[in-house]
């Protein structure tokens, strides 16, 4: 006997992966979120330099700093020491906008590599 139209036979079970290799997926994710956390509290204290250096830079300073700041939010850094950067470095108004855009930017940069790089870890 055929199947109806539209129907497919069922799809064979995967079988579980066996109890030895069930813990690499979570103790990878860990030490990758690890590494993150301690990379970022290393490029969180090197903050001050780069937020001295894009105030020498000038208006080219503000495209650097956005750059900068996207790539953070990405990286997971603390966000909040570069956005008073921001308003010390371009003023408050400016310095709002940068960040506005910054962090969007970043987020979805996030997003993307959650969704593409990362999508089997996720």
């Amino acid at each position: 006997m055929s199947e109806p139209i539209g129907h497919s036979p069922p799809a064979a079970i995967a079988e579980p992966a066996p109890a030895s290799r069930r813990w690499v997926k979570p103790v990878a994710a860990l030490v990758l979120l690890a590494l993150l956390v301690v990379g970022g509290r290393e490029v969180a204290a090197a903050i001050p330099r780069f937020a001295s250096w894009v105030d020498s830079l000038g208006a080219l300073g503000v495209a650097i700093f956005a750059f900068g700041y996207t790539a953070a939010v990405v990286a997971f850094v603390p966000a909040s020491i570069l956005t008073l950067a921001a308003g010390a470095i371009f003023g408050i108004p400016l310095g709002t906008a940068v960040v506005f855009f910054s962090a969007s930017v970043g987020a979805s940069d996030a997003f993307a590599v959650a969704r593409y790089a990362a999508r089997e870890a996720v």
